[in-house]
């Protein structure tokens, strides 16, 4: 077998494994910002801030964050209700 077909198994086997070695409570750890939820969630910031009142939260010094996870969750939940 050439050194090229080995590499190409080798970098195959890692992308495969790599979902399976990363922690499931890290996979979803991610903090958002207004902004960064706003382009998540393809809304603008002022919808962001309209809404924060129903959207899970918490602040850092003041300024408002989500969880990644809390707010895939909130959706799910929503799905189905109208969102203005």
């Amino acid at each position: 077998m050439e050194k090229e077909d080995i590499d190409l198994i080798a970098e195959r086997v890692a992308a495969i494994l790599k979902p399976l070695l990363t922690p499931k409570d890290k996979a979803d750890d991610t903090i958002f910002s207004v902004d960064e939820l706003a382009e998540y969630l393809r809304v603008s910031n002022k919808w962001v801030y309209d809404h924060s009142h129903e959207l899970p939260k918490f602040k850092v010094g003041g300024l408002l964050r989500f969880r990644k996870k809390k707010i895939d969750k909130y959706i799910e939940l929503n799905e189905r209700t109208k969102i203005s």
